[in-house]
């Protein structure tokens, strides 16, 4: 009898531990069902469902750029059941939002869940530009300012008669991003205009278009000679351009000085009379290349140069 008296103890005791592990153990649970609902400027909106079977107290919202930075940012009462989360235009945010329940003998907490991509409205794309012009492979390398909240980027190209030869889309990139524009023509300037979006839900939110990028290589020089004291240059002109700069120097890899700016993207030859104030003579090296300009508005922009030639001399050399 004193047997089975302590065996029933023994299960009477289980049973008393295991309904008090049920009521006072802090369990993680989540219930999931967080999601953000809309794409805002300033702000990422979301939604949870009500965990079910706990006697909810408040929620509690945390956010930060990446799950071990996050901080709370807000606490809201046992009713609620969404919150816009702050955010700066174009960025990205973890985001955890917590409940407090209340147990047998005392409150606990727990994870309702997590976003790990919440975003705002793209913004404006800045620092559009070309990286380099591969005169020989025909290609133009472009690159711009990452978008935080970017899913991607969809980039149009069109040449100097404004006709669309590319339209491209580029899916986000952590590392700076990046595309190329191929079969380029070196006698051709061309525009680029990089916009934004990001996805949520299945629906697609766009920044703001970026200002137009141009694109284009200095032109090649066709001939250079010395005759009579002055350099006479011409070169293979570039459609959409307004001007020419002149280069020159006395040295293949350093030294150039503008030596004249043309006017009129038309123009394929001038004639430079004098190099640091004196006559050019003939038997003497001097190196050369073009510069293309484009005006838009009250800015120009240039093509840099990446090749010269030495004068009296038709292969191009790497500057």
């Amino acid at each position: 009898m004193n047997r089975t008296r302590q065996v029933y103890f023994r299960l009477l005791l289980l049973l008393c531990v295991a309904f008090l592990c049920i009521l006072g153990m802090s369990v993680k649970v989540h219930a999931y069902g967080i999601e953000q609902t809309d794409v805002q400027k300033t702000g990422i909106p979301i939604k949870w469902t009500k965990p079910q079977n706990y006697e909810v107290v408040k929620y509690i919202v945390h956010a930060g750029e990446d799950y071990h930075s996050t901080k709370q940012i807000a606490t809201l009462d046992a009713n609620a059941t969404s919150y816009t989360v702050p955010a700066e235009a174009g960025s990205r945010k973890y985001i955890k939002v917590e409940y407090v329940w209340q147990g047998y003998s005392k409150q606990y907490t727990s994870t309702l869940g997590s976003i790990n991509n919440g975003v705002t409205l793209p913004t404006k794309v800045t620092k559009v530009n070309q990286k380099r012009w591969w005169r020989f492979a025909l290609h133009s390398d472009v690159g711009w300012k990452r978008v935080e909240s970017a899913t991607g980027y969809k980039l149009t190209f069109r040449n100097s008669k404004n006709k669309v030869v590319k339209t491209e889309t580029i899916k986000y990139n952590p590392k700076e991003p990046g595309a190329t524009l191929t079969k380029v023509r070196n006698n051709m300037i061309y525009t680029v205009v990089v916009q934004a979006y990001t996805t949520v839900n299945g629906k697609t939110y766009w920044g703001q278009p970026s200002d137009k990028a141009y694109l284009f290589t200095s032109p090649e020089v066709k001939s250079s000679r010395i005759k009579g004291g002055k350099l006479q240059v011409t070169w293979a002109p570039v459609s959409g351009a307004t001007g020419y700069d002149i280069y020159v120097s006395a040295s293949a890899k350093k030294g150039y000085k503008k030596v004249k700016a043309i006017k009129g993207g038309s123009k394929r030859s001038t004639t430079i009379k004098k190099f640091k104030k004196k006559k050019f003579k003939s038997g003497k090296k001097y190196y050369v290349y073009v510069v293309t300009r484009k005006k838009v508005g009250g800015r120009t922009y240039t093509s840099g140069s990446e090749y010269y030639w030495r004068v009296g001399q038709k292969p191009m050399q790497w500057l």
